[in-house]
């Protein structure tokens, strides 16, 4: 399918089946991989394609650059004089930091390495809540994540729109607190301990060979993504320049839907840069760009010859030559919750 010469013919717009129909697969599948839609598909048919889907509309909140064609138009690189270097490289969802999360995303590469091609992976959020056992699904029902960059509180486990699926909410980059409300309504947070294990058990299940798929772009290729339905990671060596220059063209659509924390009686966000009185001492809390750090810097965070620093900047790590996040139990955070009951 030719998206573009689709929308030319009047066959796809926004009150077609075939659009419907698309968004639907989009749900169910969490992406779409479109062949051949032009190399490179130029920035203002991207935007166009893109805004069929969600609420209609784009949702751009990126830093702009220089080369981009449109200002709708995120433009990633592994050289800065062609994009912007270094984001994505842990598991998220597009716009965490809103209360109304983007509902969709297209993903095109302008420039495929010569050598290699570094690509996209993506998790399916629902099988992720499927290979949950009983208990970790139970306590994760009553926890919300605090944006560290916004403040924004979603839930972790909640019912998608479309395909009524229970699925897993995490940004691996941008959480500086995770919120727990018991029954009674008596509310706490997690501290480092429990916080790192409960990562680790989940970025094991987003890299789980059942909820994962890692893609690697062909010249012409079009993803969209139902961005409620899965999670997505820049693959290991993105950023590397070894083999040779990458460009994508990432584009964003406004969210139709609120990941709302309602139930749990919590408030939609925190604001504030010093935790609510209701935090334990022990707590997390994190208020800036990146959240908290749970795991420690790899070799392969410093590819494209990135600093400690910058890559600190953009990537949830610490430096430390001590601790392997391999030895990190994956159940502590649920063992806490048997010591409380």
């Amino acid at each position: 399918l030719n998206l573009s010469k689709a929308l030319a013919s009047g066959a796809l717009h926004r009150e077609s089946a075939m659009r419907e129909a698309l968004e639907l697969c989009m749900a169910e599948a969490g992406l779409l991989v479109f062949r051949e839609q032009g190399f490179p598909l130029p920035g203002d048919e991207q935007v166009r394609i893109s805004s069929l889907f969600g609420a209609g509309e784009m949702h751009s909140t990126h830093v702009g650059h220089g080369k981009a064609e449109n200002e709708d138009i995120f433009r990633l690189s592994n050289d800065k004089s062609e994009g912007i270097v270094g984001p994505g490289a842990e598991w998220h969802c597009d716009g965490s930091f809103e209360e109304e999360v983007f509902s969709h995303a297209g993903y095109h590469v302008v420039e495929v390495p010569e050598r290699g091609s570094a690509g996209t992976s993506f998790s399916h959020l629902a099988v992720v809540h499927d290979l949950l056992d009983p208990k970790e699904r139970r306590i994760l029902q009553q926890m919300a994540t605090v944006n560290s960059h916004s403040g924004v509180l979603h839930p972790m486990v909640f019912q998608h729109p479309t395909n009524q699926r229970l699925s897993v909410f995490l940004h691996l980059a941008m959480t500086g607190a995770v919120v727990h409300v018991e029954p009674s309504g008596k509310r706490t947070a997690l501290n480092k301990e429990d916080m790192s294990s409960l990562f680790n058990r989940l970025n094991d299940l987003y890299n789980h060979s059942r909820s994962a798929l890692h893609h690697k772009y062909e010249a012409g290729d079009l993803v969209m993504i139902d961005n409620w339905a899965v999670a997505h990671r820049a693959q290991d060596g993105s950023f590397s320049q070894a083999d040779g220059l990458r460009v994508l063209h990432r584009t964003t659509v406004k969210g139709s839907y609120e990941l709302a924390v309602q139930n749990l009686g919590l408030p939609k966000s925190l604001p504030e840069e010093k935790p609510p009185t209701w935090f334990p001492p022990e707590a997390v809390w994190v208020k800036e760009y990146v959240g908290f750090r749970w795991r420690p810097c790899e070799e392969k965070d410093m590819s494209g010859g990135r600093s400690l620093e910058q890559v600190q900047f953009q990537t949830p790590c610490f430096e430390s030559s001590l601790h392997s996040s391999e030895h990190v139990s994956r159940s502590l955070w649920t063992d806490r919750f048997d010591r409380d009951e």
